[in-house]
């Protein structure tokens, strides 16, 4: 760059408010625009620091040898190494240095990590011989274990198996961990027979490998149907020589000869009249040992099967041993060949004579091309036998493919088979010209192939359609169907042909087809997905300029019924043009104004077109209202509708978005209505207007579906990046749910942002102030209104707020971690602040999507104690979930270890902490229960204190039912249930507020004593719950983050049975084999060395495993 240049560079890149703007439009720009608006999710784009996951990193091959290089965090699962296995990342045939690149490092630098499951077992599943090759042989030898070997034979590649036997043998049968009488006696010739793909390479490998390992006894057998499609003749010998064939016929008896022709022919399409003695022979035993007729497959013949019968057998057996006996027959009734010196010409004349003769009976028997290449081989026709007719279709097909017009004027009419494969034109143009010029003036190839037939497909192919004549006169039949097809399918070409050389054709014929054709309304939604079809553009302008000329022509001679069908021909193609995936607006505007200039105007628009109009303008606006959350939470769609696409329909207004509120431009070239006018129309119209008149009877139901409608509009915001118009949006939905007179969610504010903001006691000023700039709206009176109270007499007991809240999804809440900058989370705090449990939900995100900046902030501004560890770990064994246990605590441990330094107190701290929560809703729960229970009521009005006291215990009984949740949500009570002025009075005399406080403090403390005593009783089975974090770690395989658990809290775990159990049956055998190093377990209470009773018990929970029980040798 030049000196002023870079002199700005550096100005720019020196000033941080510059630099700042810069990567955030990086960071927030889409660089990627999709068609497809359901590949709009919120990983289009992630941010270098969060991409973890092996799924993404081998996405990039210069991003993961970066994050190799320094020796960056991989989070390794189960399904990212079957997709690199399988290819999914890395094409290994395209780039086979990049694949064992990334391989060998990871079984070099991240192996603990990386075989977090059996490695070969998913290179066999995938079919990976490449990855296997380097998995069993040095230096790392893994194990193959029964299961899949058995699988490698079932599903893949003879070679593949054949590497694995390889192996073994070379690492001194090390690899493969079989029980081989167990294995055999599987009978693994009838488990190759069902490999679909490999079976033939299959049976070869088991009968003939050249490796000491014999995988087949006497036993086994293959059953009739698979080895009568056996193509290779050696191996069809040897099965029969080792009588590994199951009979087809239960009797076992063929003397009689009563063949099962029908059920059981066999196959031979590869038996060539070249092939020696020898093969023809075995193909005749095969007929002789299991009675059924041979079938050699020739299209053209006639009688193709061979009947084998008593007299043919007999025919054969004197061939064999007549003149000199190079051949016997069997005690079995096989016949076969002696072993013969390959130099004696005598003998080999013999065999060919013989050969002869049986190819000659064959041919009596057969027939068809048999007897054809018969005749041409030895020179001799056959008496018995009729040279083979070759039908009217052949010849076609046959002068077809030459241009040979001679052939076509004295070949006979006929209809030759339609199939597209079977039309094969000439490869010279002027051929093909003249081909087209002799079938046009022909009256009956002119219909005929006019008639659906692939003819004019294959020579728009070859010529332009617009040099192709055609004779309308000639057509005496118009074909319809073909016309209506071809305009159906957007067949270009062949409507183009029909438009411009034909005028008389009955229209309506063609519209009574034509409308049955697209009169099933096709969906917009196929699997997820709109279906989007692609063509070329300037093929439909080619078809559109004939159109419009013949639709002005009709308009000029008054032929309306002409003029119909051209309308509707060009409304339909108008349907496609907008519904093209490779179309645009300038495409759309061009078609409007092409056919405008002939005063066509009759556009058509409906929710379809409306739909494909918010498509053309942006994908966003189909990814926001294709949504399942326009569904009820039963799943079922409003008013009894079905898709999601008729309950839109319903709902969306289509009226107002019209070709020119989505596409007008104004004098500077820009849309009138920007894309933030369309996304809140549809916002408001699919949001709170159908709030207003949804008719869903069950109250709770429909406030699940208005919260999930509106999670959904913040969800979409955040998507696709757009974060000024998510709080635009939050604002909207703080505004709609605390005026609208229906929203019956109502919170106490406890456990708030505001309640346990830092600095609280201090700047108490500064945070009322951000109670009314931020939570006027929101707060509401009370259902008693004991505010004035306050106000007069300071009550012992506190009375809390409560406000009308709205509850963000986790997924929404994740979503706000995930793409929020710090600054715009604080603001999102504050927006709702008052908001119970809001911190804990957002740590929980947080956590989940490994936004450790969004949890520091909470621990930096709150006085936060975590709810729990690892709230989103679930036993499911392979460990798919993108969530990292591991994360989570290696940041607790380095930023917040006095959090977690007592990791079996976390739970019981959280719920310590909540009960200091009862004091703020104490007096208000007591209104309530008195208010519910006239009884106690009026006990309580009585001034006994006695009575009182009794009320107030009754009341903390059945606080105690509930003393494991805090109650949150309040139902407002009806204006008739209100507190009398007596028991106002009450409360406000200070004894009475005395006894309350006494009898709260005294509940707190039974609380407490209760909740320490439950505590105690769990701490001493803590070591053996398979929940504490060492057990979930063990039995999910992940030995990096029992290896943390073991470094920061020393001797207190343990390996139990139960997780033993677990982890096998999770398939995590490395997990232990790390373990039963002694070395490993140090930091554990126990090992298996130390431990005999587990120890035995690992034994015998691997003798009870399938394959584990195959290989004790490591014990």
């Amino acid at each position: 760059m030049d000196n002023k240049n870079e002199i700005l560079f550096w100005k720019v890149f020196k000033n941080q408010y510059l630099l700042k703007i810069i990567f955030y439009q990086i960071q927030n720009t889409e660089w990627e625009v999709f068609k497809d608006p359901f590949r709009i999710n919120e990983n289009n784009k992630i941010r270098l620091n969060d991409v973890i996951s092996l799924s993404h990193l081998l996405r990039s091959f210069s991003l993961f040898k970066y994050k190799i290089e320094r020796e960056d965090y991989i989070n390794i699962k189960k399904f990212e190494i079957q997709l690199f296995f399988n290819g999914s990342f890395i094409n290994k045939s395209k780039e086979p240095l990049k694949f064992n690149y990334c391989l060998e490092i990871l079984l070099s630098k991240r192996r603990i990590d990386f075989e977090n499951c059996d490695l070969t077992k998913e290179a066999i599943r995938y079919k990976n011989i490449d990855v296997l090759k380097v998995l069993i042989n040095k230096p790392y030898s893994m194990i193959v274990y029964q299961s899949s070997f058995e699988h490698a034979i079932n599903y893949c590649p003879a070679i593949l198996v054949k590497e694995i036997l390889i192996a073994n043998e070379n690492n001194n049968n090390q690899i493969l961990k079989i029980s081989k009488n167990e294995l055999i006696g599987k009978n693994l010739l009838k488990l190759a027979s069902r490999n679909y793909f490999h079976f033939e390479e299959m049976l070869k490998l088991i009968l003939f490998n050249e490796i000491n390992f014999k995988l087949y006894n006497e036993n086994s057998k293959i059953n009739f149907n698979s080895f009568k499609k056996i193509k290779c003749y050696k191996t069809l010998k040897r099965l029969m020589d080792d009588d590994l064939v199951e009979n087809p016929n239960s009797t076992g008896e063929y003397n009689d000869f009563d063949f099962i022709s029908n059920e059981n022919p066999i196959t031979f399409e590869n038996y060539n009249l070249n092939d020696p003695l020898e093969i023809i022979l075995i193909i005749l035993n095969i007929s002789f040992k299991y009675s059924c007729e041979i079938y050699f497959d020739y299209f053209k013949g006639k009688n193709n099967y061979l009947k084998v019968t008593k007299e043919f057998k007999l025919k054969i057996d004197q061939i064999i041993n007549s003149g000199g006996s190079s051949s016997s027959g069997n005690s079995n009734g096989s016949i076969s060949i002696s072993n013969s010196s390959g130099g004696d010409s005598d003998s080999c004349n013999h065999e060919n004579i013989k050969l002869k003769k049986i190819q000659y009976e064959i041919a009596i028997i057969v027939g068809g091309r048999f007897y054809q290449d018969y005749k041409i081989k030895y020179n001799e026709k056959i008496k018995k036998w009729e040279p083979i007719i070759i039908d009217d279709s052949t010849i076609f097909f046959e002068a077809l493919k030459s241009g040979d017009i001679d052939r076509f004027k004295s070949l006979p009419y006929c209809s030759p088979d339609k199939t597209f494969s079977l039309w094969i034109l000439p490869s010279s143009i002027d051929l093909v010209i003249k081909l087209v010029n002799y079938f046009s003036n022909e009256p009956f190839w002119a219909n005929f192939l006019l008639d659906t037939t692939p003819f004019y497909e294959k020579v728009c192919e070859i010529i332009p359609v617009e040099e192709i004549n055609l004779f309308p006169q000639l057509v005496t039949d118009f074909p319809y169907v073909y016309f209506s097809e071809s305009v159906f399918q957007l067949d270009f070409n062949i409507i183009y042909l029909f438009i411009k050389h034909f005028d008389n054709f009955n229209p309506n014929w063609f519209l009574s087809i034509f409308e049955e054709l697209i009169g099933i309304k096709t969906p917009i939604l196929y699997d997820r997905s709109i279906k989007l079809e692609y063509f070329k553009m300037d093929q439909l302008l080619m078809v559109l300029k004939e159109l419009l000329a013949k639709y002005s022509k009709a308009i000029d001679n008054n032929n309306l019924p002409m003029k119909r069908l051209y309308e509707k021909i060009i409304i339909y193609f108008y349907e496609k043009l907008i519904s093209c995936g490779n179309s645009n607006i300038d495409h759309i505007n061009m078609f409007r104004n092409l056919v405008g200039k002939h005063s066509f105007t009759e556009f058509p628009f409906d929710f379809t077109t409306c739909v494909y109009y918010l498509l053309k303008r942006s994908p966003k606006f189909i990814k926001f209202i294709f949504d399942d959350s326009i569904l009820l939470p039963s799943n079922q769609p409003l008013y009894g509708y079905t898709t999601i696409e008729e309950t839109l329909e319903s709902q969306l207004d289509i009226s107002i978005f019209t070709f020119n509120y989505i596409f007008d431009l104004n004098s500077h070239g820009s849309y009138v209505n920007s894309f933030d006018d369309i996304i809140n129309q549809l916002f408001n119209q699919l949001t709170f207007k159908t709030f207003n008149f949804i008719d869903i009877p069950d109250s709770n139901l429909k406030y699940h579906y208005i919260t999930k409608r509106l999670n959904w509009i913040l969800q979409f915001c955040l998507i696709i990046k757009r974060t000024d118009l998510f709080f635009n949006q939050l604002l909207i939905i703080k505004n709609f749910i605390n005026y609208d007179p229906n929203w019956n969610l109502i919170k106490y504010t406890i456990n708030t942002p505001s309640s346990k903001f830092k600095f609280n006691e201090n700047e108490n000023q500064n945070q009322n102030n951000n109670d009314d700039n931020n939570n006027n709206n929101n707060q509401i009176n009370k259902p008693y209104n004991l505010n004035w109270i306050n106000e007069k007499i300071p009550l012992l007991l506190p009375v809390s707020k409560i406000i009308k809240s709205f509850e963000y999804s986790n997924v929404t809440l994740e979503l706000i971690c995930v793409f929020l900058e710090i600054n715009e989370i604080q603001k999102f705090i504050e927006l709702n602040f008052n908001i119970p449990n809001l911190l804990d939900n957002l740590y929980i995100a947080s956590i989940k999507r490994n936004k450790f900046k969004v949890v520091e902030f909470i621990f930096s501004n709150f006085n936060f104690i975590i709810p729990c560890l690892h709230h989103h770990h679930h036993h499911n064994g392979n460990n798919n979930f993108i969530y990292e246990m591991y994360l989570e605590l290696q940041y607790l441990l380095n930023n917040h270890y006095q959090t977690v330094k007592n990791i079996k107190t976390i739970e019981y701290d959280y719920k310590i902490s909540n009960y200091s929560n009862y004091s703020l809703i104490f007096l208000d729960q007591f209104i309530n229960f008195l208010n519910e229970n006239k009884i106690e009521y009026l006990s309580f009005k009585d001034s006994s204190e006695i009575l009182r006291n009794q009320v107030l215990d009754n009341f903390i009984i059945s606080l105690s039912f509930q003393s494991n949740e805090l109650p949150i949500n309040i139902l407002p009570k009806n204006e008739n249930s209100k507190i009398d002025k007596e028991i106002i009075e009450i409360l406000l005399q200070q004894d009475c507020q005395l006894l309350i406080k006494n009898k709260l403090e005294q509940f707190l403390i039974s609380l407490k004593i209760n909740e320490e005593k439950k505590f105690n009783q769990l701490e001493k089975f803590y070591i053996e719950n398979i929940n504490n974090p060492f057990l979930k770690g063990f039995i999910n395989g992940e030995i990096k983050y029992c290896e943390l658990i073991k470094k920061y809290y020393p001797n207190q775990f343990k390996i139990t049975k139960s997780s033993i159990t677990k982890a096998i049956s999770f398939d995590n055998i490395h997990i232990i084999k790390y373990y039963y190093q002694e070395n490993n377990c140090i930091g554990l209470i126990n090992s298996f060395k130390s431990d005999i009773q587990l120890f035995e018990f690992l034994i015998l929970e691997l003798k009870n495993h399938q394959d584990y029980k195959l290989y004790l040798e490591w014990l």
